[in-house]
């Protein structure tokens, strides 16, 4: 087999064929990225969670949902309805038990409750939800808790009495792929009668 000696001097000649222009094409695209450029606009801060707490002897409390929530009206009043009610809930049990634990001259450890709503889903037609809480009653430990919330932007209500006893109906290996697939459903789904869902 016989091999042919290239001249170092013709792959000089080939390569510096292929680099010509180096500077005018960078010119050329830092003109076009300028043209192309676009004013940084102003990006709104985000809006704060709402937040409830309050701490005394009796009851360490504290509420809050994000700004997702509180950006809709209903939802918002639904909460602040929610965080009232659990407050003054609270605030009943936590004074009776100290009452009773001075009455009988015993300790009381304060009560407290918790719960704090986060965004776990947001799009055009839904706003999904999960608090993680914990609720305490002087004993030896706290119990905590996750509840979850489906708000239908569309019908300005939340979704969760209806499936409630149908999901209770279905076997246990089946309800997480139930309850999956009906929210999937329910977020890349346009609704049929929007007034038919559940409350």
């Amino acid at each position: 087999m016989r091999y042919v000696a290239t001249p170092i001097w013709a792959y000089m000649l080939i390569l510096a064929g292929c680099s010509g222009g180096d500077e005018q094409r960078i010119q050329e695209n830092n003109t076009t990225a300028a043209a192309n450029a676009v004013a940084p606009q102003e990006i709104a801060p985000a809006a704060e969670d709402v937040v409830t707490e309050r701490k005394d002897e009796a009851l360490d409390y504290e509420y809050r949902w994000p700004s997702a929530a509180a950006a809709i009206a209903p939802l918002n009043q639904w909460l602040q309805s929610h965080n009232d009610d659990q407050y003054a809930k609270w605030r009943n049990m936590a004074e009776e038990a100290q009452k009773d634990a001075r009455a009988n001259d015993f300790p009381f450890s304060g009560y407290s409750y918790q719960q704090n709503w986060v965004t776990v889903a947001d799009t055009p037609r839904a706003l999904v939800m999960e608090a993680q809480g914990y609720e305490y009653t002087g004993g030896a430990h706290g119990m905590p808790f996750t509840v979850s919330m489906i708000w239908d932007k569309a019908a300005g209500k939340r979704l969760a009495s209806g499936w409630r006893s149908r999901m209770c109906s279905i076997p246990p290996r089946w309800r997480a792929w139930w309850a999956m697939l009906s929210a999937r459903n329910l977020m890349c789904s346009e609704p049929k009668n929007a007034a038919a869902m559940p409350n």
